[in-house]
């Protein structure tokens, strides 16, 4: 039997292995043959040098942390947003600009979505609805400056997955939101 890619070289097999070949109609060969025939059709070239990878950087291990911190706010906004918490449980994030746009957006969605979710109870019932509290789906920093961040987040609220975009800016010696912007 011919191969498509050539002819193949049948490593030595015991008895009981060729038997078998015979009725499968498969080829046995050596992990060593099997990866030069694999290089031959992939084209690939083999690496001089084993990779180690890149280290990280100072800047990207400061996004990774303004990423976990902008994911949990991101969480409390949207429960403040929803009625179940007060504004107040984010004031120690935020400049006090966005403090003041969050309370307003939170008083106008705050009647319509409390008349949907607030009042329903948090029964962990396998026979009750559930309800499923906000998460963070994904976050990405981005550094603009030595101070200045800007933070995408992708949160599923309830039952709606939105896009939520934090400019984060560090004021003396401790990182706030100074900017919010929800889709």
């Amino acid at each position: 039997m011919s191969h498509p890619h050539g002819p193949l070289k049948q490593s030595s097999l015991s008895a009981d292995l060729r038997a078998d070949e015979k009725q499968t109609n498969f080829l046995a060969i050596s992990a060593e043959d099997y990866e030069k025939f694999r290089r031959k059709i992939v084209k690939e070239e083999q690496p001089d040098s084993v990779s180690r990878g890149i280290p990280l950087k100072p800047s990207d291990s400061q996004c990774r942390a303004i990423e976990v911190m902008c994911a949990g706010i991101g969480v409390v906004l949207l429960e403040v947003f929803a009625g179940r918490r007060p504004a107040s449980h984010v004031s120690k994030w935020l400049s006090k600009e966005c403090q003041q746009r969050v309370v307003l957006r939170s008083k106008v969605t705050a009647n319509s979505l409390r008349r949907k979710y607030a009042r329903v109870p948090l029964n962990h019932s396998p026979f009750a609805p559930q309800i499923t509290m906000p998460k963070t789906r994904r976050a990405k920093a981005q550094k603009i400056s030595p101070t200045v961040f800007e933070v995408s987040l992708i949160m599923q609220d309830y039952a709606r997955v939105r896009a939520m975009a934090l400019r984060v800016e560090k004021v003396f010696s401790r990182w706030q939101i100074t900017e919010i912007e929800i889709a």
